[in-house]
């Protein structure tokens, strides 16, 4: 279809379109409600997780600024700091961003976080984008999310160790795909 025709089926094709769009606010919204959400986060929604803490490696103190135990997802150790990272997130965290990190929530996918770094290539460029990727969770995770005046997001750097904050991260990396 083209020049006049295509001109024709434009409007048609917008209000499809608004209305598709107005559909999954109108259910996104409904969701939201029905879960208990307003929209707005604060930080009483804080959920304090139960997990065992001692199966997650020590950081010691200071913020570190790469997943360290990316690395150590790959050994036998990993099973249990994603298992550790899988509970705090449907304890804390799947509220608004989906059970087992389904992105099934009024928040955003966090699985898509840092997704495109696996196919670089080049392995130290791969790196880089995966600091920036763990930059963006740790920020977001520690002080929350807050625009135009709205916490989208309260801060967890109160109620989380760095220890479960990057099992939550390891969790969230190894968190499989689920289509919508």
């Amino acid at each position: 279809m083209s020049g006049p025709a295509q001109l024709r089926a434009m409007p048609n094709i917008l209000s499809r379109t608004l209305a598709c769009t107005l559909a999954c606010w109108a259910v996104g919204s409904a969701t939201a409600l029905a879960q208990g959400l307003d929209g707005v986060a604060r930080e009483d929604d804080i959920v304090l997780p139960q997990y065992d803490a001692s199966v997650l490696p020590p950081l010691g103190p200071g913020w570190r600024e790469r997943n360290p135990y990316r690395d150590t997802d790959r050994t036998t150790g990993s099973v249990e700091i994603v298992t550790q990272g899988r509970r705090i997130f449907n304890q804390s965290c799947a509220r608004c961003h989906g059970v087992d990190a389904s992105g099934l929530g009024p928040a955003p996918d966090l699985r898509r976080i840092g997704l495109a770094c696996r196919r670089v290539p080049e392995p130290e460029l791969q790196a880089r984008c995966e600091a920036d990727a763990d930059h963006h969770f740790l920020s977001s995770v520690r002080h929350g999310k807050v625009r135009v005046g709205i916490t989208h997001m309260p801060p967890w750097e109160k109620a989380l160790s760095q220890e479960a904050i990057w099992a939550l991260r390891s969790f969230v990396e190894q968190a499989p795909a689920t289509k919508r």
